[in-house]
């Protein structure tokens, strides 16, 4: 459900803060607190899906607290976003390009550091981790013994 957020944060270029939290419900607001943008979404039981009950949608911070670091740029969430540019590419893309594609596509700055680690989220995700591979080895192994037979 966070990710979620944190990614329709970013397409309408808007900031936000966790004011209560669970493992059943959320409440954000707005990061300045003279603004009264707020949001109430509830998990559905025994689903992935949630529900947003109540949302003030009086966005009305000023330009300074809309875009500044961008809280929701996480590593994760800008991976779930650009993972398609390994799609393309057998290497993937490179520290410095997903800086520049997220700031041209999002609007937002981030570090090395981050677009580092968003790239080995990203290669993960479309290749999966070693001990994934490790675990298919037997099935190859097989497929290869079966193949030569």
């Amino acid at each position: 459900m966070m990710e979620r957020l944190r990614k329709w944060a970013l397409e309408r270029k808007f900031v936000f803060k966790t004011l209560w939290s669970n493992t059943t419900r959320v409440i954000l607001g707005c990061v300045n607190d003279k603004y009264s943008w707020r949001l109430r979404a509830l998990v559905v039981p025994h689903s992935e899906f949630f529900v947003v009950k109540k949302l003030v949608d009086k966005q009305a911070c000023d330009t300074t607290h809309k875009n500044p670091n961008h809280r929701q740029a996480t590593a994760t969430t800008l991976a779930s976003l650009i993972c398609s540019g390994y799609h393309e590419k057998n290497y993937g893309l490179k520290a410095k390009q997903i800086i520049d594609l997220v700031r041209m596509n999002h609007g937002v700055q981030i570090k090395y550091k981050k677009a580092w680690r968003t790239k080995e989220i990203d290669e993960s995700l479309v290749r999966g981790t070693p001990e994934d591979s490790y675990h298919n080895l037997a099935k190859w192994l097989f497929k290869v013994q079966e193949k030569n037979i």
